[in-house]
């Protein structure tokens, strides 16, 4: 996408100022007075007369002083941005034009539900058994055509539970086709059309659960799907659409502990595997369609754990999830997971002591995503690529039949009618350049590369550059198990970046007894110093703690670029 509308300061320091600033500098031609600290005006005179050497630029040639430093990038006699080289070609993009202009007031409504319910779903139930028209509900706004009044209380009862609710509505704003909340409106105008069109809301995007795949060897099902944004793009309002596929694990955490647990007969070994699988890990709640972080494990909770609720009860796990979501937990001795969840969420329910955390139960969570094991797994990423990784005329083909399925659908034609929208019959088309391969310059010679490959990796390893930054000074931090692999990496590194002209020294090597985060601290703040090119810390896993405190200390207490390294994958 182009970016249009791109604002510039207009303000610019007078020439004869600017040349006043060169007399205080030496160096001629430098048009910034580095060094120089302007006295602060005491006065409103004093302001006056600083603010009079201020000049407003009127045409390009003040905007941009022949002494400046900035460079011109756009000619004074180019008119259009679009080019001229290359050779022309169609291409479409994914995004849909809504084609409108609609014309209606339409009332916006804050909603509350006495007693709570959680659920928008639920919610959205209870306001159509109460004859609420509404033309979008995302749970806590309601907007609708008809006229509720400033406030307005509302006596119905629970679409499962029967039992009593009062509904409260306030009115806050009247909006317009032409006020910035249509957007807000334009993006649940989408997400109805997805309802619409059979997908379901898994996390933030909608996914058909009627195509999904299962990969039974690897106990995966994958989900594809849709993710959507509404905005204005080159003056026209579209829709951003492209394809999503969502990752489920058939195992629960609940399984995974379980597993764990009995491959191990030590508890502590059993907890450290189940740690080292399980943080950082996206879950997905199916009770709510909510997906959260896993931050630590609470072996110390159980489901029994007690906490405090905004009104001041006191519930237990167990009975929160009975009363809520109508869930019953089958292990009362599973430990808690702790995730981190939104600000919204956060305010809810089972609270930890730590602000933005709450505790959920193992055996309601699904795992989200793949493992670094996975990853690891030439055969499943082989696999899962041939249904994730889509070509240009697949995607096509499936974005295109999404616009059709819901311009044939009865009910949304209807749902766009309703707000007096037309979407495009068919993606958005344009015309652009394919490009000649620019020439690369090397120390020695300029090379070409191949446009449909665009590696040049090869040369880049065998030719000189033109400027490469040595390592004089650095180090090499590793624990007393990797000896071997830090050797043979310091052998590496002189082989490959001599071709290039850079020259590596042989670095301190530092051997660590074990590899503790404060173990490397330690080693790192005894021998960081400015002088140094490079500090090196060969790590045995991706321990995100570890990887934190190290960058923390190499990035502010003792600023010094540094590389860490994962001795499976990086080495």
């Amino acid at each position: 996408m182009y970016l249009r509308g791109c604002a510039r300061s207009r303000g610019r320091l007078s020439r004869s100022a600017v040349l006043h600033d060169q007399d205080l500098v030496s160096g001629e031609g430098s048009s910034i007075a580095t060094g120089i600290t302007s006295p602060t005006p005491s006065t409103i005179s004093e302001m006056t007369t600083q603010l009079d050497s201020l000049s407003m630029a009127t045409d390009d040639s003040d905007r941009y002083p022949t002494t400046s430093k900035f460079p011109k990038t756009r000619p004074n006699d180019l008119s259009c941005k679009q080019g001229e080289s290359g050779k022309e070609i169609s291409l479409v993009a994914n995004y849909i034009k809504m084609l409108a202009a609609p014309k209606w007031d339409l009332y916006r409504y804050h909603c509350s539900f006495e007693p709570t319910i959680e659920l928008r779903k639920i919610r959205r139930e209870t306001l159509a058994k109460a004859d609420i028209k509404d033309v979008a509900f995302d749970g806590t706004l309601l907007y609708s055509f008809e006229d509720f009044g400033l406030e307005k209380m509302i006596a119905c009862k629970h679409p499962i539970t029967n039992e009593p609710l009062l509904i409260k509505i306030k009115r806050t704003s009247t909006a317009s086709p032409e006020s910035p909340e249509f957007f807000h409106l334009a993006n649940l105008i989408v997400r109805k059309l997805l309802e619409i069109a059979g997908l379901k809301l898994l996390g933030r995007n909608y996914y058909s659960f009627d195509k999904k795949i299962e990969l039974e060897r690897y106990k995966l099902t994958l989900f594809p799907g849709f993710m959507t944004a509404v905005n204005v793009y080159e003056g026209q309002l579209m829709i951003n659409v492209d394809l999503s596929t969502k990752v489920m694990n058939k195992q629960t955490v609940y399984c995974i502990l379980m597993d764990k647990f009995n491959r191990f007969n030590d508890a502590k070994q059993a907890q450290d595997a189940s740690l080292k699988e399980l943080l950082g890990q996206i879950v997905l709640t199916p009770y709510n369609n909510e997906t959260y972080k896993i931050m630590d494990v609470a072996w110390d909770k159980d489901p029994n754990y007690q906490f405090t609720k905004r009104d001041g009860t006191q519930h237990s796990l167990c009975q929160y999830y009975e009363d809520k979501y109508h869930i019953k937990i089958k292990d009362g001795q599973q430990p808690l997971i702790v995730v981190k969840a939104s600000k919204r969420m956060a305010k809810r329910g089972p609270k930890k002591d730590d602000p933005g955390m709450i505790f959920l139960i193992p055996e309601l969570c699904c795992i989200t995503g793949i493992s670094d094991s996975m990853r690891q797994d030439f055969s499943l990423m082989k696999e899962m690529s041939t249904y994730t990784h889509v070509g240009p005329n697949e995607r096509f083909e499936q974005l295109n039949g999404f616009l059709n399925d819901i311009q044939k659908r009865e009910e949304g034609r209807k749902e766009l009618n309703k707000w007096q929208i037309n979407l495009d019959k068919e993606l958005v088309q344009l015309t652009g350049r394919t490009m000649e391969a620019e020439p690369i310059m090397y120390k020695d010679r300029t090379i070409k590369y191949n446009p449909l490959e665009a590696d040049w990796s090869r040369d880049g390893r065998s030719l000189m550059h033109l400027s490469a930054k040595n390592l004089d000074k650095w180090i090499l931090i590793y624990c007393q198990r990797d000896s071997q692999v830090a050797h043979s990496f310091v052998d590496a590194l002189y082989k490959v970046c001599t071709p290039f002209g850079m020259r590596v020294d042989f670095p301190e090597m530092i051997e660590l007894p074990n590899d503790r985060p404060e173990t490397f601290i330690g080693a790192i703040e005894n021998k960081a110093h400015p002088q140094l090119d490079l500090i090196c810390c060969i790590l045995t896993n991706n321990r995100k703690d570890r990887y934190d405190a190290i960058k923390k200390v190499l990035c502010v207490d003792c600023p010094v670029p540094s590389q860490d390294l994962h001795t499976p994958q990086s080495i």
